[in-house]
Parts: structure tokens; C-alpha cells; sequence
């Protein structure tokens, strides 16, 4: 008969976690889950079945894609307006994926890269990550729940000191086992709760806005003035007005030919048909 722990230490904050349902995985078998008595947040037992979850038999595809791109780029640009970002300022997509986001926010003046050690970025190549660069944002979309180690992966992204992190991941606030989120795939391994993330910002030393599943980390405090389009940008209720702020405000697309320029030198002056994707 198998023994199992009814606790187990938290991968975010080390205080105890303690059992709270068990959920049945889709190729067999159940995945453990533990609510943290001190950040609050929901993880699972450490996995040892990532390699059936992200398997090809097992890796459905993403239909969310890209309606979650536009509504993304859209959101990015409205954010970096609020906190009036200089043409200079870089943004780094963590967890970008083939870096079709960032081929978004190029295209509407926006000085943005990639980073993904686990999928192969299509969409700009030319603009992944690289040691050094300063960002002033990382984003990090649908991410920070499959991070196996939180604690370290967390602290990755803030080691690079940006002025601010946004990221959207569903909020744990004591829901069961039914919750859409704990779904039998697998891969959301660590659902962080509104006061995980604040202890995430106190660690660091910043600040926490969080709205539903959305939270922006700050480093100094935001403007009465930028709070409150942070919470409007945030909020689900106004999708219609925030399309048309998107609409009437000006884009800078001097990035595109700029692109498009470094692009054709790459492929045809040095031959590289890899090292760009923009002929």
C-alpha cells in the first residue's frame, strides 16, 4: 500500500503545504495537491510526470492561441503608455514561446525579445534573449503555473532587475478540485494565490497590483492616476473600451522597416537563411 505524505514543504516560500485533493491525470493515475499554510498558494506532489504531460500523444493544442496574442499585444501597449515607457525602453517576453507576441509588439514600435529554453521561436528569430540587456518589463503570460520550481525560476526573472513584471496566471484563492485550472494535463504543477504574490513582491522589493489573474509587479509605487488604469486594464468588464483606447492611440511603425532591413541583410548580404525570418 502506498504511503502518502500529508504535507509537504512549499517550492515558493519553503513553509509547510498541506494535502487538500487528489486529481486524476488523463493517461492514469492521480496527481497530489497542497494548499501552503503560510503564502497560501496551490502546488502539486513534485511531478515525476512531466514527461507523459508534455509528451506529443498527450500535448493538446493551445485553440487559444492567437486570440490570446492580440488581446495580449493590445494590453502590453496600453500598459507600457501608462507607465510612459521611452521608444529606448526593452520588454522580454519570459516564456514567449515561437515569439509570436513579440513579433506583435515589434510591429507596433515596441523594443521587445524573447526567452523560451523549451520551444523554438519562429516568429523573431533575431530577438531572443540575450545576457546584458536591460528591460525595463519582462511579461510573462500563462507561465508562472508550470514552473516545478517556483522559488528558482521566480527569482531568474527578477535577477534581471526590470522596473516592472506583469503576468497573467490564474488566481488560487481555495477553490477545489473542479477548478478549471487543476485540469488532468498536468502541466499546472504551482497556482499562485494573490498573497503568494505579494510575497513575491515584498521579496523582491517591489509592489503588487493584482486583478483577477493579472498582476503587475513595480518597483517604485505607481501614480494614484496609474493604479487606476492598471485595475481598468485588468479589469474583465471593460474588453469593448480598452479596444477602442487600443485603436485611437498612435504606433510607431519605424520598427517594422527596421526589422525588415536587418532581416534581408541576414539572410541575403551574410547568408544565414536561419538567423532570420522577414525576408
Amino acid at each position: 500500500m502506498t504511503q502518502h505524505n500529508n504535507s509537504i514543504p512549499c517550492r515558493l516560500c519553503g513553509e509547510q503545504s498541506d494535502f487538500q485533493f487528489s486529481k486524476p491525470l488523463m493517461w492514469g493515475g492521480e496527481a497530489r495537491y497542497f494548499c501552503c499554510q503560510n503564502c497560501k498558494s496551490l502546488e502539486s506532489e513534485p511531478p515525476t510526470w512531466l514527461d507523459q504531460a508534455y509528451s506529443p500523444v498527450t500535448l493538446a493544442s493551445d485553440i487559444n492561441t492567437l486570440r490570446r496574442v492580440v488581446g495580449t499585444q493590445r494590453m502590453v501597449f496600453w500598459l507600457s503608455k501608462i507607465l510612459k515607457f521611452e521608444r529606448i525602453d526593452s520588454i522580454l517576453d519570459w516564456g514567449g514561446g515561437v515569439g509570436m507576441l513579440v513579433r506583435q509588439l515589434r510591429d507596433v514600435g515596441l523594443d521587445a525579445y524573447v526567452h523560451d529554453e523549451y520551444v523554438k521561436n519562429a516568429y523573431a528569430i533575431g530577438f531572443n534573449h540575450k545576457a546584458g540587456r536591460k528591460y525595463r518589463m519582462i511579461t510573462a503570460f500563462e507561465v508562472w503555473e508550470h514552473f516545478v520550481n517556483p522559488a528558482e525560476d521566480v527569482d531568474a526573472i527578477f535577477s534581471l532587475n526590470p522596473d516592472y513584471v506583469m503576468i497573467t496566471t490564474g488566481l488560487y484563492s481555495g477553490q477545489g478540485k473542479e477548478w478549471e485550472y487543476v485540469n488532468p494535463c498536468g502541466r499546472h504543477v504551482f497556482c499562485h494565490s494573490e498573497e503568494g504574490r505579494q510575497f513575491v513582491a515584498k521579496k523582491y522589493g517591489y509592489q503588487a497590483v493584482v486583478k483577477h489573474g493579472f498582476t503587475l509587479f513595480a518597483r517604485q509605487p505607481l501614480t494614484l492616476w496609474q493604479r487606476l488604469c492598471v485595475k481598468l486594464l485588468f479589469s474583465q468588464r471593460f474588453d469593448t473600451l480598452r479596444e477602442v483606447i487600443y485603436t485611437l492611440m498612435p504606433k510607431d511603425r519605424s520598427l517594422i522597416d527596421h526589422d525588415r532591413q536587418e532581416a534581408r541583410e541576414v539572410i541575403y548580404g551574410q547568408g544565414k537563411i536561419d538567423g532570420a525570418n522577414w525576408p
